[in-house]
């Protein structure tokens, strides 16, 4: 598996408005994710299970009053939890180390920390988009163009980067 990262270039207005919408969602999926999971921790002192995550988050409602997962797309919305998740399990292992070795830290570990900015960003799996010639269409209306060392590379996954006043997106994919 390669990585080649890389700045979109040649996006609409309306593409490029509507990746900001889009990472804006994921950002909010990811910190009201993490909130319910704190909020349910202090509760019950159980972690939820990424299953058990995805199978809550599918139903809580945002302040507008809609759910911040079927903002995005499914598989989308199962990367920022899946990222999440990782997150967790690692403050977690290096918690139960600190308890063995504290003297291997700086300090005692924090649990996940919420996104201070206004975007995060998101991950396509390879069900998630379809590749068209020269052009990866990530939803309908929204493509970008493939970069010319990747055509012909069977591509695994699209991580979408917000910038402030651009997007990159790194490939990964396995050569051919």
């Amino acid at each position: 598996m390669k990585a080649l990262k890389t700045k979109i270039r040649g996006l609409k207005k309306s593409q490029f408005e509507r990746l900001k919408k889009l990472t804006h969602h994921a950002k909010n999926l990811y910190n009201q994710t993490l909130w319910t999971l704190r909020e349910a921790f202090e509760v019950t002192g159980l972690y939820f299970s990424y299953s058990q995550m995805d199978k809550a988050m599918k139903q809580v409602k945002n302040l507008e009053g809609k759910v911040n997962y079927k903002l995005l797309k499914a598989k989308v919305a199962q990367q920022t939890l899946r990222r999440l998740d990782k997150n967790f399990k690692s403050f977690f292992a290096c918690h139960q180390d600190f308890q063995k070795n504290p003297g291997k830290y700086k300090g005692k570990p924090r649990p996940p920390k919420y996104k201070q900015d206004k975007h995060d960003n998101l991950i396509f799996d390879y069900q998630a988009f379809s590749v068209k010639g020269d052009t990866v269409l990530l939803e309908k209306g929204l493509e970008i163009n493939l970069p010319e060392q990747l055509k012909g590379q069977k591509i695994q996954q699209i991580e979408i980067i917000p910038k402030p006043n651009c997007f990159h997106a790194v490939f990964v994919y396995e050569e051919n």
